[in-house]
């Protein structure tokens, strides 16, 4: 499997394309990561500034591990606009599923719009089900966060909730049976 900073094709869509997260991405990830809304969508709460220097040790640690992948999600014309991040690729317990975890991270404010953030998970989900073989992926988000339907149109169903996890509000375990495409077209 190639680590995250590894040779992988780009993964194309008609509105966004997704490819390997580079080193170079984290000064506009930093300031993404810093926008106060930006932090109350993904965590829940205004939980302060990062430095450039934890977003590189960040991208080091994930970029080594075999079981993990970094990409980076883009307009078509170029615009770094988040990340999806898979993680903990095929460790699983034997017999179980081969599957993985997926964190979202759509950043940029002025490009949160569904239908981006709907083609950039499904690119991924394919790249995940035909080239990585995994059989699940699943997702930890707070309810509120707006991906929460957009991954439920694409088939998701809720397999845990964490009632008032996070600041009060529930954190959802959201997982998708990759062996079943329905409503994934």
């Amino acid at each position: 499997m190639p680590a995250a900073n590894g040779d992988r094709p780009e993964l194309k869509g008609a509105r966004v394309r997704l490819r390997p997260l580079r080193e170079a991405d984290l000064p506009e990830r930093l300031v993404m990561n810093n926008d106060p809304d930006v932090q109350i969508r993904t965590v829940g709460e205004k939980v302060g500034t990062s430095r450039l220097s934890d977003l590189q040790d960040w991208w080091r640690t994930l970029s080594a591990d075999s079981h993990g992948q970094l990409w980076a999600v883009e307009t078509r014309d170029g615009v770094y606009i988040g990340d999806l991040d898979l993680h903990s690729i095929g460790l699983q317990p034997p017999g179980a599923p081969r599957h993985a975890w997926i964190n979202p991270f759509f950043g940029r404010k002025e490009y949160w719009i569904p239908e981006l953030e709907k083609e950039a998970c499904s690119l991924l989900l394919d790249y995940a089900r035909d080239v990585l073989h995994l059989q699940q992926v699943s997702m930890e988000l707070l309810a509120t966060e707006p991906l929460v339907p957009i991954l439920r149109s694409l088939g998701f169903v809720q397999t845990e909730c964490l009632t008032g996890g996070v600041g009060g509000i529930d954190v959802l375990t959201l997982t998708l049976d990759l062996q079943t495409p329905a409503g994934r077209q």
